[in-house]
């Protein structure tokens, strides 16, 4: 027999879900708002440690198990492989992850001179991907921003 949860059943099965996570009250306020897609953009500001990419990792395996496309970005190529191996694993071979350098070529253009300018990205240029996570922002260059 298939059963349909409401709003709320929904909203109680995922914060007992994420106590089962061991979050914070702030952890918990931070995955809620990502799995329940109450964003557009969103910065996680904290000291080493904090658990901001336990929280987001943790979501966004979340988000993909609820069938939302989802893209991870670091920037660089090690930081990359070393947030897709803090995914859970039952989802670790389905989470696309680039870099940051790899994700803005998606929106850059040749501007003719040898040079390279960047348009405010579309949504057809965005993949299908409904959420596009940066972790370790603070590694980014200025080139990149």
């Amino acid at each position: 027999m298939l059963h349909t949860l409401d709003a709320m059943d929904a909203l109680i099965a995922g914060v007992n879900a994420s106590n089962d996570l061991g979050l914070n009250e702030e952890q918990l306020d931070v995955y809620m708002k990502l799995i329940n897609k109450d964003f557009t953009k969103l910065l996680l500001m904290g000291e080493a440690g904090a658990g901001k990419t336990y929280v987001l990792t943790q979501a966004l395996a979340e988000l993909h198990r609820q069938g939302a496309k989802v893209l991870l970005c670091a920037p660089t190529h090690l930081a990359r492989i070393t947030l897709l191996n803090k995914m859970p694993e039952d989802v670790r071979p389905y989470i696309e992850t680039r870099t940051v350098a790899s994700l803005l070529g998606r929106f850059g253009f040749n501007t003719g001179d040898g040079g390279v300018a960047f348009s405010k990205p579309k949504a057809d240029r965005l993949g299908g991907y409904e959420v596009i996570a940066l972790d370790e922002c603070s590694m980014i260059g200025k080139g990149e921003y």
